[in-house]
Formats: C-alpha cells, structure tokens, sequence
C-alpha cells in the first residue's frame, strides 16, 4: 500500500483506538512535539497506522514507565537516532543475558515469597 493508499484516521478515531484523549493528542502534537500528523487540505489531522503505533508507544512511556514530558522526548530523540537498541549481535546477546538474569532473579524472589506458609 503505497502512502496516497494508506490508511488515514480522524483525530477522534485515533482517541476511540488508543484511549487518548482529542486534548491530549492536540497537546502531544503541538506543545510536547512528540510527532507531527499530516494534515489534509482544510488543514484537518489525519493519523496513520504508523501514527497510532507512535501514540501507543508514548502512552505507555508515561503509564508504565513514568516519563514526564522531558523524558518522553528525550527518548523519543534517542530512539530516532537508533540509541537503546542493540546495534550488533554482540549487543543483542549481551542484552537478552541481562533479561534471563533478571527473570532468574524475579522468579527466585517468587519461589521464596511463595514457599513461606
């Protein structure tokens, strides 16, 4: 599907779809500068699947990780840049080491907290 076929989605169907609110979205957009949505010819939002993925993403920064605006961007910048993923197989491994001691370790701490009458 080539970008003049792509889906396009008004700003209050991308609040039904991601739990946003048209505020928020509008805030996000202009004040925050988290991501800028074309725009048609009556200067109105669209949104595209790529879009609603971003607003997702940017949602659960501030839900589940806690960023405040200031981190919100600054991750948003770092990941553009390519930062915070591992960019070799070297990087990869070392990565998903640190992600199997952590679950080891969750599951111990499990083990001992559920083992105790």
């Amino acid at each position: 599907m080539s970008d003049q076929e792509q889906q396009r989605y008004t700003i209050s169907e991308v609040s039904e779809r991601t739990g946003v609110s048209i505020d928020k979205l509008r805030r996000w957009d202009t004040s925050e500068g988290y991501y800028k949505p074309k725009r048609d010819r009556m200067k109105r939002r669209y949104y595209t699947d790529e879009d609603i993925a971003v607003i997702k993403y940017i949602k659960g920064l501030i839900e589940h990780e806690g960023l405040k605006p200031e981190g919100v961007r600054k991750r948003l910048a770092l990941e553009k840049r390519g930062f915070g993923k591992p960019q070799t197989r070297r990087e990869a491994i070392a990565l998903l080491n640190k992600i199997e001691a952590e679950i080891v370790s969750m599951l111990e701490l499990l083990e001992k907290n559920t083992s105790h009458p």
